[in-house]
């Protein structure tokens, strides 16, 4: 994870995976990728003896700290050559709002009730 002064860039090496295995969530200042690797087809059938397995299966979930404030909505994300990466802006700094004030009596006029 990279701090920018405009953002967070995250990356995360996800080789054989797909964009649909992938599920990205952020929630308060917690950052979570899921997902699933499923293995071969012919390990999952059975009908074959497996030597040597060198790459992990099954569900993982990572999750990551990040910068207080960053919107969920704002997240891009993109996958390339086994890579996934996350850019989430910063939002705008809160600018000071100048209110209008309309001229008018100083005083609501009352109503006065006909007894």
């Amino acid at each position: 994870m990279i701090v920018h002064d405009d953002g967070v860039a995250v990356y995360m090496d996800v080789p054989g995976l797909s964009a649909e295995s992938l599920e990205i969530e952020i929630e308060n200042d917690m950052l979570t990728v899921r997902g699933e690797r499923r293995p071969p087809a012919e390990v999952e059938d059975g009908e074959r003896t497996v030597r040597r397995i060198e790459r992990r299966f099954g569900r993982f979930e990572r999750s990551l700290r990040v910068p207080r404030g960053l919107d969920p909505d704002a997240i891009d994300a993109s996958m390339a050559d086994g890579v996934l990466t996350l850019h989430i802006p910063k939002p705008e700094t809160a600018k000071p709002h100048r209110v209008q004030i309309k001229a008018g009596t100083s005083q609501p006029e009352l109503q006065q009730s006909a007894s």
